[in-house]
């Protein structure tokens, strides 16, 4: 009875089988004209990024603001002159005025009298306290400051004047008679001195006569050439007393200019 019953089964089940095949194909045929006519099966999908459709928002409105209008700048002007000034001369001062020098301070006793020339009581163009045979080209000399339209010129070395000698000059000079000195003790001659296209030949002298008749002379000789105010000095220590001292200031043999001031003459003891 089982014999007769097993190829019956057998047809059965795969008949089942059959059918299910069928089924399965005509279904997967049905989804194939799906996807041809573009229907995408709702299967969320990570790998692409999902665009939001902007939304629209209608526009505002600004009322205008009411701004004046700005006018543009005016244009800049260059003036030009029509005519160029050139100045038909430029002065340029030769020395620059500065404050006068302080007076040699020299110890011991001073003997020479207004050595910086600065008096001149008389206006006779002679220092006082110095003497002169005749003026030639020498004379008294002071700064001129202030002049309206010029620039000041200075020519003293110290104070307000000097001494001016110009090419040649007869001797100026002063006499001290009183008896000075002893042995030992030292005299110093010293002087300031400014030069102009000098030649040799000037030169400032003080001349002793020493106890017993005996001469000495202390000689400032003033170089040749154009230079600013030099210091010139020398100095000599007696062996006696002095009787008398002739101070001199001369050359007759030089050209050129030159200014002269605070000549001094001291004696220094040597008991002090």
């Amino acid at each position: 009875m089982q014999t007769k019953f097993r190829p019956i089964a057998f047809a059965l089940v795969f008949t089942f089988i059959l059918v299910n095949l069928v089924s399965a194909a005509v279904a997967n045929r049905q989804a194939q004209p799906d996807q041809q006519a573009g229907i995408v099966p709702l299967v969320a999908r990570t790998d692409e990024p999902t665009t939001i459709p902007p939304t629209a928002v209608p526009p505002t409105d600004v009322p205008p603001t009411n701004v004046p209008p700005t006018d543009p700048p005016p244009p800049t002007q260059t003036f030009t002159p029509s005519m160029t000034f050139t100045p038909s001369q430029t002065f340029t001062a030769s020395m620059t005025p500065t404050a006068s020098n302080t007076p040699t301070t020299v110890p011991g006793q001073v003997l020479s009298q207004n050595g910086g020339f600065e008096l001149d009581a008389n206006d006779d163009k002679v220092p006082d306290g110095w003497e002169t045979d005749d003026r030639g080209n020498e004379k008294f000399a002071c700064n001129k400051l202030n002049r309206p339209g010029k620039p000041d010129k200075i020519v003293a070395y110290a104070g307000a004047c000097a001494f001016q000698v110009k090419d040649g000059m007869l001797p100026l000079r002063q006499i001290y008679s009183t008896p000075i000195g002893v042995a030992g003790d030292t005299l110093y001659l010293t002087a300031w001195v400014e030069g102009k296209a000098l030649t040799d030949g000037l030169g400032i002298k003080a001349k002793l006569l020493l106890v017993g008749g005996t001469k000495q002379k202390l000689k400032l000789s003033v170089a040749p050439g154009t230079y600013v105010y030099s210091l010139l000095q020398t100095q000599f220590t007696l062996t006696v007393g002095v009787t008398e001292i002739k101070l001199r200031i001369n050359g007759s043999n030089f050209t050129g200019k030159a200014y002269i001031d605070d000549v001094v003459l001291n004696l220094v003891s040597v008991t002090r």
